[in-house]
């Protein structure tokens, strides 16, 4: 098969009824969008991906295209799952196409309330919304229903007011579940689309950066002036979208500050943690940190991530080869089969930390062939890189309720380019230049994702915590 790259975000769902990286200094020239990741001669190991995307695959088909917890249908779990596979395996896979159809069919229940009893029409979640659109654009769905969907998000826009650039929910039922995940998977979307993503936007998300460089979880008006707010998964979302925007000179900083953070976040044995109810080493968020991490042309850290992650996958020849699990103790907990009671956990923990293994950041996947990296790097060494999705579970409430107006500020330049230039990388200690290009995964395997126990009531953009198990954007 062809070389593609791979990447994808999680993105949980709230609903009512729902427990819902020294090199040397070099010097970087002129900097334009980048939409792809991995690095030009980073030697990675694809079959690892390639066993996860099968694992996911054999997943959705036995749940009818679709994935569920507790009993009912888990559309956020689903897309995850579409675009984890989509990644390993490029457009056109047929598990995804499947599944991305039910998706369409089911997009009310994802991102609405029009299904729960009572008078809730109208309502809009924006992670959920910016989802389908990743999902829409990566399997390639029927234009008009890609420009409905885009429209969708543009009308989630504040347009002024101190919140102005926020994608927020629509929902005068219920607090505001949008947060810095939901607003980087909003720009990894409208990246994807002619209009390009809205300098407000970017801005917004630009404004959620604290001062040691990483981005805060819960997002809100006004630049982050504490550094006890951060987040890892939030971070690595902001970096991977922050790279599929124009290189302005802001943006160019916030990039170098934050992968600064995230490498000196990074723990000895690669692995990553979250906050609050996944502060623990997790395959989640090793997986997501993994990604931008190869995407920004960390390649070290990003493999270290990999390799952490690598040794939480079940191998061939048993039950459930492929399948990744969240964390050491419940790949232990495992050890005789995956249950019935964990595989939720384990199809959440593999859909994002097999992103580690080479994805492109969220706004790439699916992308079109020609945007594959002209360079192809056959696997040589095991290095898996994770993308760790860990679902938040921090709401942000607000009071205003978000204008159903689309943003009329200028669009910015989302150009794809299959060779990122160098970005120059500010940390504690030194700075560095990180030379930003793709490396291309042979993809020929399904898809796969591990469940996790934990359902959380995902970043702003909903989802619910899940006994131990990772957060899901």
């Amino acid at each position: 098969m062809g070389h593609r790259r791979f990447s994808i975000g999680r993105l949980g769902f709230r609903r009512r009824a729902t427990v819902a990286g020294c090199l040397a200094v070099l010097a970087a020239t002129a900097i334009g969008s980048l939409g792809g990741v991995g690095a030009v001669g980073a030697a990675v190991d694809d079959a690892p991906a390639r066993a996860g995307a099968a694992w996911l695959a054999a997943e959705l088909q036995a749940g009818g295209n679709r994935l569920d917890h507790l009993g009912q249908t888990d559309w956020g779990l689903t897309a995850d799952a579409i675009l984890a596979i989509t990644a390993a395996e490029g457009r056109g896979n047929p598990v995804a196409a499947a599944a991305a159809q039910a998706l369409w069919e089911g997009r009310d229940a994802f991102s609405t309330w029009d299904e729960i009893e009572g008078d809730f029409a109208g309502v809009r979640l924006a992670g959920p919304t910016a989802k389908l659109l990743l999902v829409a654009a990566g399997t390639d769905r029927p234009v008009a229903e890609r420009a409905a969907v885009e429209s969708q998000i543009r009308g989630l826009v504040v347009s002024s007011g101190p919140d102005a650039g926020r994608v927020a929910d629509l929902n005068p039922h219920d607090v505001d579940t949008s947060s810095t995940f939901t607003q980087s998977l909003a720009v990894a979307a409208l990246s994807r689309t002619e209009g390009g993503v809205p300098a407000q936007v970017a801005n917004f998300l630009l404004a959620q950066q604290c001062p040691s460089g990483g981005f805060r979880l819960t997002s809100a008006a006004g630049s982050c002036v504490e550094d006890s707010k951060i987040d890892t998964d939030a971070t690595s979302m902001a970096i991977q979208s922050l790279l599929v925007v124009e290189r302005t000179t802001a943006v160019t900083d916030a990039l170098s500050r934050a992968i600064g953070w995230l490498v000196g976040a990074q723990a000895a044995d690669g692995s990553f943690k979250g906050t609050g109810p996944t502060a623990t080493p997790n395959s989640n968020s090793t997986g997501l940190a993994a990604q931008a991490l190869r995407a920004a042309g960390r390649l070290t850290a990003a493999d270290s991530a990999a390799g952490w992650i690598a040794a939480l996958q079940r191998p061939s020849g048993g039950s459930d080869p492929g399948a990744i699990a969240y964390d050491p103790f419940a790949a232990q907990g495992a050890a005789d089969g995956i249950g019935n009671l964990s595989r939720d956990q384990w199809r959440r923990a593999t859909s994002q930390a097999m992103l580690a293994f080479g994805a492109p950041v969220m706004g790439q996947i699916g992308a079109a062939e020609s945007s594959s990296a002209t360079t192809s790097s056959t696997s040589t060494t095991s290095s898996t890189t994770s993308t760790s999705t860990t679902s938040s579970t921090t709401s942000t409430s607000t009071t205003s309720a978000p204008s159903t107006t689309s943003t009329t500020t200028p669009a910015l330049s989302t150009t794809t380019v299959t060779s990122p230039t160098p970005v120059e990388v500010a940390s504690s200690t030194a700075s560095h230049t990180v030379a930003a290009s793709e490396s291309a995964l042979a993809r020929t395997g399904a898809g796969v994702d591990q469940p996790v126990g934990l359902a959380l009531m995902a970043l702003g953009f909903g989802g619910l915590l899940v006994l131990y198990g990772p957060r899901r954007r």
